[in-house]
């Protein structure tokens, strides 16, 4: 086998090789061969192939089997590496789980790309507001934002707007533990919610947390009214390094809302 086309979409050729002979036992075909994935840096010892293919031939079939090392699972399929049920894909076992199930599963958060696609299955069930709380809180040290996100994308942020409130008012990003899960701040998977509108949420929550950009940047751009922008003005500033950014969000709304400095409706012109 050549080389692969130059120029694709892929990026520049790479060379494809199979190596085929007769078992001088067997007088069955056998091969084996392998390609790079990408460019591969020098290194001081060759390591061979990051994939390869092996041929075998059976008197009733030939078989062409193709592996790859962990650089193409990275690279190609992202977080596939940690999910267990990968044949078949966990996407077509999800829909014969129980609800219950699924939510003891998202009751211990994993790899995103696992939770993401229990959280979607489980958006898709109708489960209770009180049963999804449960599982926004048992998720607060490791939490990662799937099941949050997963719920904005099928449009049920309005049906657990309540939940929803409840574990915006609660969530804190503190802590070493939550470091090594870094995910969205929830009011920017919310923001994208087009069915419910969490202002009062964040202002409720900047009441208690000054500092919490991630609220202040939600109400910046979806707070509606005057008293919207006074609440968020008169808000003390604790972070001296949010004061630019915490002046430049008020501006826009000001601008957006058509108000001037004291949140007063500016004069038609």
């Amino acid at each position: 086998m050549g080389p692969s086309r130059a120029g694709g979409p892929n990026g520049p050729a790479y060379d494809v090789t199979l190596n085929v002979a007769r078992d001088p036992q067997t007088h069955q075909w056998i091969g084996a061969g392998g390609f790079p994935v990408g460019p591969v840096i020098p290194r001081q010892f060759e390591v061979g192939p990051e994939s390869w293919f092996d041929l075998w031939e059976t008197p009733a079939a030939s078989y062409l089997c193709v592996s790859h090392g962990m650089r193409w699972a990275f690279s190609v399929y992202p977080g596939t590496r940690f999910i267990p049920e990968r044949f078949p894909p966990l996407e077509s076992r999800v829909g014969q789980w129980s609800t219950k199930r699924l939510i003891d599963d998202l009751n211990h958060p994993g790899v995103l790309a696992r939770d993401l696609i229990l959280a979607r299955e489980l958006s898709k069930r109708d489960p209770a507001d009180g049963e999804l709380l449960a599982v926004f809180e048992s998720r607060s040290v490791a939490e990662n934002g799937a099941l949050l996100q997963a719920i904005v994308d099928a449009g049920r942020a309005g049906r657990y707007a309540g939940a929803i409130r409840k574990y915006l008012a609660t969530f804190r990003r503190v802590g070493a533990v939550k470091r090594l899960y870094p995910f969205p701040d929830p009011f920017k998977i919310v923001s994208e919610a087009r069915d419910v509108d969490f202002t009062d949420a964040a202002l409720d929550k900047l009441r208690q947390d000054p500092d919490d950009y991630g609220a202040l940047l939600y109400a910046a751009t979806h707070g509606a009214t005057p008293a919207d922008y006074r609440a968020l003005k008169e808000r003390p500033c604790l972070d001296d390094a949010l004061a630019p950014a915490c002046g430049r969000a008020l501006r826009e709304m000001r601008k957006r809302l058509g108000l001037d400095a004291d949140g007063n409706p500016l004069a038609a012109k």
